[in-house]
């Protein structure tokens, strides 16, 4: 799936109805999948939300008591590699991490691209934080012995790595 949002009108709406009358509608996309990925358009921290009653301001956190409704619904793996994993600095993101893994959720990426490699069942999983243009992407890759390589990678190159790792054997 696309971006999570869970904070602002939506908090709102879960506190005053509930996250399931909030995912009913589409629960049943959920279902018997192996792996169901998410973009966490936001922390996962116990900081009081700042966006909630201002759509103005463009930082947002979820509260952790939906982690356990995220995982009920089918999610297992979830990606930080967007603008707002350091809504709330480094221990937002950390907390967002530690947070998802007391509920045993996987995730990947972050918005420096330190972290957009990772091993879900012996299935390596990719993502590129596209913060610059279309064009040109700031990415972490993996030689075959692991060792990373940052580099400035121009579209028709990450699309040639992409298909260099979906071909690569998993020694894991």
């Amino acid at each position: 799936v696309g971006d999570i949002m869970l904070d602002r009108h939506i908090a709102k709406y879960i506190e005053e109805n509930s996250f399931e009358s909030l995912i009913d509608g589409v629960r049943p996309i959920f279902e018997d999948n192996d792996l169901v990925i998410g973009n966490l358009e936001g922390t996962i921290t116990a900081n009081e939300s700042v966006s909630r009653n201002n759509n103005s301001i463009l930082q947002f956190t979820f509260n952790p008591n939906l982690v356990t409704s995220l995982k009920n619904i089918g999610f297992s793996v979830f990606s930080l590699a967007n603008n707002h994993s350091f809504d709330f600095k480094r221990e937002g993101y950390e907390e967002t991490i530690k947070n998802l893994e007391m509920a045993g959720l996987k995730y990947f990426g972050s918005p420096n691209n330190d972290l957009n490699i990772t091993y879900i069942d012996k299935i390596r999983v990719l993502l590129l934080f596209n913060y610059e243009d279309e064009y040109l992407s700031k990415s972490r890759i993996f030689n075959k012995n692991n060792i990373d390589i940052n580099t400035q990678l121009s579209y028709n190159q990450i699309l040639n790595n992409i298909s260099l790792l979906n071909h690569s054997q998993i020694n894991t």
